[in-house]
């Protein structure tokens, strides 16, 4: 997936979690603005875009999320621990989730739970919940009755943890053209009356054990203004669509090997992420 070219121009500073043995590196600048491109939609004339709409949007985010993710997650880096043996999408994703745990009920806070095996977990049949469990499958799924679902899968490299409450986190990981990997987590919470999204990006470097933010991927995913990210399970490309009635919009961001590509619009009846 596209990382595109992003520099940390000063040594980084290391900050340590020693109870999760996790690091955070502090970037010291701000990665360097990427240069938009040229054939990238722009459809924000569809609505109202008014400061005060904006300014409605980010405190709504904030209320879920926190300012200090939705602010901190560009300039901080997560180092894994040295004894670390996998680097699977549980994995990162728990590091991530450790990295920023966010507020009391949210996903992150449940996956950090089942890790520490709190709770009363019990595995269910993913897609199929009345049927027995298959444990031959690739998908794990574990269920709380007084905190949610905790899904992943490390063969195709994605997972979902959804709480009680209606929160949901997902995350993707691709291996990258040059031995690194890309992990895109999303951060949802729908109702009828509110609709707020948050994504993050990765890339991983398996020799260093860590991860960096990147930025660029972020832009790819949120370019076109009104519309939701839609992670794969079984492929590798992403998806752009909104919902509601009226003008329904769907669009792929195709996986080139190292990122993806410019928007390209599709119809209703030809959209799919596996």
């Amino acid at each position: 997936m596209l990382l595109g070219v992003m520099t940390a121009n000063a040594s980084t500073l290391k900050r340590k979690c020693s109870r999760e043995n996790l690091s955070l590196l502090c970037l010291k600048d701000t990665f360097d603005e990427q240069k938009q491109h040229k054939n990238t939609l722009d459809e924000s004339q569809d609505g109202c875009c008014c400061g005060e709409e904006e300014e409605d949007e980010a405190t709504v985010d904030e209320k879920y999320w926190g300012s200090a993710l939705i602010e901190g997650w560009k300039d901080m880096g997560i180092e894994l621990p040295g004894d670390l043996k996998n680097n699977n999408v549980k994995t990162l994703t728990l590091a991530f989730c450790k990295a920023w745990p966010g507020k009391e009920g949210n996903p992150q806070e449940l996956f950090i739970n089942f890790a520490k095996k709190k709770g009363q977990f019990k595995q269910f049949n993913y897609g199929y919940s009345d049927e027995p469990v298959i444990f031959e499958s690739s998908t794990k799924a574990f269920n709380d009755d007084n905190s949610g679902d905790v899904i992943f899968d490390n063969t195709n490299g994605w997972t979902r943890i959804e709480c009680l409450n209606g929160q949901v986190l997902e995350s993707a990981l691709w291996t990258r053209s040059d031995g690194h990997k890309l992990l895109i987590i999303s951060l949802a919470y729908e109702d009828s009356e509110v609709n707020t999204h948050l994504y993050v990006a990765y890339d991983y470097n398996p020799k260093t054990r860590t991860l960096t933010p990147d930025v660029t991927i972020q832009k790819s995913l949120t370019q076109i203004k009104g519309l939701t990210c839609q992670l794969p399970k079984n492929g590798k490309d992403v998806g752009l669509r909104n919902y509601g009635e009226g003008n329904l919009r769907f669009y792929y961001l195709r996986w080139n090997g190292y990122g993806f590509s410019k928007p390209e619009k599709t119809t209703e009846s030809a959209y799919y992420i596996p």
